[in-house]
């Protein structure tokens, strides 16, 4: 991953651990999922949302 890739995920985690709920939940499942033009980030929010388990990640 270069540096361009890094500011990018960088940002929509910030953006992620500002609000988990930007996000969509997957029906049936614990996870959720956050898309914009340049990253996909699959997470798993804690029950009182103050922890994000990052499950995986696409930049590009």
């Amino acid at each position: 991953m270069n540096d361009a890739d890094r500011e990018v995920l960088d940002a929509a985690i910030v953006r992620l651990s500002l609000d988990h709920r930007i996000g969509a939940q997957v029906e049936g499942k614990l996870e959720w999922e956050y898309r914009d033009d340049m990253v996909r980030i699959v997470y798993i929010p804690t029950v009182i949302g103050t922890i994000i388990l990052v499950a995986y990640v696409e930049v590009g």
